[in-house]
């Protein structure tokens, strides 16, 4: 076996995994929106689009506020 002379630095999986359950909780979001919104106007015409733009920004508002409480009470119970 190889000796390594200089060792890898220790890993934060605890961070990695917090970063990338938040990016891909902001491309969950974004394509909800955005293709969501864009799939309703060619089916229904821009009015309905625009219409299901604003539900679906309210939808995303709550998911949002969801994913706050559910982060502060896991900082809360030392879960971090």
């Amino acid at each position: 076996m190889l000796a390594l002379s200089h060792p890898r630095p220790p890993t934060d999986l605890r961070r990695w995994r917090e970063a990338t359950s938040r990016r891909l909780f902001v491309w969950v979001l974004s394509l909800l929106v955005g293709l969501g919104s864009a799939l309703i106007a060619l089916v229904y015409g821009w009015e309905a689009g625009a219409l299901g733009l604003m539900c679906l920004v309210i939808g995303a508002g709550v998911l949002v506020m969801l994913w706050v409480i559910f982060t502060l009470l896991g900082r809360w119970a030392g879960a971090e």
